[in-house]
């Protein structure tokens, strides 16, 4: 179905791209590349947004990606943290409401992409941090919801953890952005 065991020293059951012993020692880079069509979603097994992963020891994990059009000239790069540090209520930010004179279009464009640690997750989004919810959508374990027109403030509450990631940049342009990975408003200091 998919799973694959890694690091047990037993290749039948799954192995690291490169690594045919599924033998990984410290330090070892596991590098997994392919192409993701947005459009199979789940249909298809790759690695993509949705992977579960699970590890005896500490790993470091980095998704990036980029269109095929602008390949790595607009590309995009966010920290996967660890679901203890997910959470239930985030606050973006910056937004596209920002004046220009303040920030020089750098958040012309601004979304959220949240994701799902359990099943039966309730995510409720007020992207315009006008204090309604315009948004509800719920999601299962893996599953994403993405909104755009962000403004600063804009706020994501849920009932079971999720994790965030804020996407911003100038529109229009074919080298400006930046994506994030945001932290709970629990977490802040």
């Amino acid at each position: 179905g998919g799973t694959q065991i890694w690091g047990d020293l037993d290749p039948i059951n799954g192995a690291p791209p490169g690594i045919p012993s599924d033998a990984i020692d410290a330090g070892t880079t596991i590098v997994l590349n392919n192409e993701v069509n947005t459009a199979t979603l789940q249909s298809v097994i790759d690695f993509d947004g949705g992977d579960k992963l699970a590890a005896t020891k500490t790993i470091a994990l980095t998704r990036s990606s980029w269109a095929t059009g602008s390949t790595t000239l607009l590309a995009g790069c966010v920290e996967v943290f660890d679901t203890n540090n997910w959470g239930t209520d985030y606050r973006a930010p910056v937004g596209q409401n920002l004046a220009d004179n303040v920030d020089f279009q750098m958040f012309q464009y601004t979304a959220l992409s949240i994701m799902a640690g359990t099943d039966d997750t309730t995510v409720q989004i007020d992207a315009n941090d006008d204090g309604i919810y315009e948004r509800t959508d719920y999601l299962d374990e893996g599953q994403s919801a993405y909104v755009s027109g962000v403004n600063a403030g804009g706020h994501v509450t849920s009932d079971h953890p999720v994790q965030v990631f804020i996407f911003v940049g100038d529109a229009g342009s074919t080298y400006e952005s930046r994506d994030s990975a945001l932290v709970p408003t629990t977490l802040w200091a």
